[in-house]
Order: structure tokens, then C-alpha cells, then sequence
């Protein structure tokens, strides 16, 4: 399983990620309900010690910010940010400028293969690699706990081509009790229009 993050629209080259704003009106914003003024904004290594981690291992997590959902099948990035966008709002009018958090899992290109599938949408849709993954460290443990990658999504006969970035997080296996899992990444996706 991985992470992502999906981000909201902002102009091209000059992304960064927006403050989400809750109106007063909107009473239950997320599961648990954060109070009008608090933001969801994570470290990195916050996203893989206290959501990814405990995800893989079967324990509970905070719900109702990271959502599952499949990012390499026939959704287009835009369909699955408006999608889970409102889903984050409970019915309430959704805003373009909530960045998405997602659990999915990759899906290797053949059956004993390393390499993954990262084709999305229905029209040859794919997320190509922008950077070497970074490391990522927290206090207290000297190794890396996980990795960072940035993508960006690629689709020459769609107005979305290069209008998406993705950072896909990666959990250090030697921190799960159970390495037999499937590759499983957290995600942060975010338009850049």
C-alpha cells in the first residue's frame, strides 16, 4: 500500500501546497471533526510513522483524512480529486484547496517483475518519475523510515497532461513486523494548473 498526496490547483511552476479553510458552517469536516482553524498539514515523517505504518499493520489510524482508492486504474487524477475532494466535505460545497491523502497499492508490470504499473485513466494516462527518491528521517532512529518520490502525471492528448504531481511515500520494511505485505505506499497528490 502506498500514500499519496493530491494537491489543488495553483499555477504551473510555481506550486506549493495551500492552506485548506473550513467554513463555519461545515460542522463535520473530517472523522474526527478538526475545530475551524486547524489544517491538515503532516510531516513526512508524521504521514509514514502515523498513517502508513499502522495501516500496513492492521492497527488503527486516524480516519477520515487518508482515503483508500485505486490511482492507477480508469480514473482520471481530476475525477478522483473532485470525487474524494467532496467525500472530505461530507455534502458540504467543495473547495479547491484540499489537498488529497490516499492509501493505494502498486501492482508490479509482470507477475515475479520489481518494476510497477503507473498507468492511470482511460486514455494512456501514466505518472512518470520526476526525482530519485529522498530519504526521510524522524529523531531518534538513525536510519531512513521511508522514502519520498515526486511524479507528474503525463498524457499527451489530455488538457490534465503535466497538470498533476504526485509524492509517493515509501515505508522502510524493517519497520513492519510482517515483510511479507504487499508493496504498499502513501500518497499526496496535487493539481498544478
Amino acid at each position: 500500500m502506498f500514500l499519496l498526496f493530491l494537491d489543488p490547483p495553483c499555477p504551473v511552476n510555481s506550486c506549493t501546497r495551500p492552506v485548506p479553510t473550513r467554513h463555519a458552517s461545515s460542522s463535520k469536516y473530517l472523522d474526527p471533526p478538526f475545530p475551524i482553524g486547524y489544517r491538515f498539514m503532516p510531516r513526512d515523517d508524521e504521514l509514514l510513522l502515523d498513517y502508513l505504518r499502522p495501516k500496513l499493520a492492521g492497527q488503527d489510524y486516524p480516519r477520515g483524512i487518508v482515503h483508500d482508492c485505486d490511482l492507477y486504474g480508469l480514473e482520471e487524477p481530476s475525477d478522483i480529486w473532485r470525487r474524494l475532494n467532496r467525500a472530505s466535505h461530507e455534502g458540504h460545497e467543495c473547495t479547491d484547496d484540499k489537498d488529497i491523502y490516499v492509501f493505494t497499492t502498486l501492482n508490479t508490470k509482470a507477475p515475479n517483475g520489481s518494476r510497477f504499473c503507473r498507468t492511470a485513466g482511460t486514455i494512456g494516462g501514466t505518472w512518470k518519475g520526476e526525482d530519485a527518491s529522498k530519504k526521510i528521517y524522524t529523531s531518534g532512529i538513525k536510519h531512513a523510515i521511508g522514502f519520498r518520490k515526486r511524479f507528474t502525471y503525463r498524457n499527451k492528448g489530455s488538457p490534465q497532461n503535466d497538470h498533476w504531481i504526485m509524492h509517493e511515500f515509501h515505508l522502510d520494511p524493517s519497520l513492519l513486523r510482517n515483510k511479507h505485505h504487499q508493496v504498499s505506499t502513501l500518497f499526496f497528490l496535487l493539481n498544478c494548473f
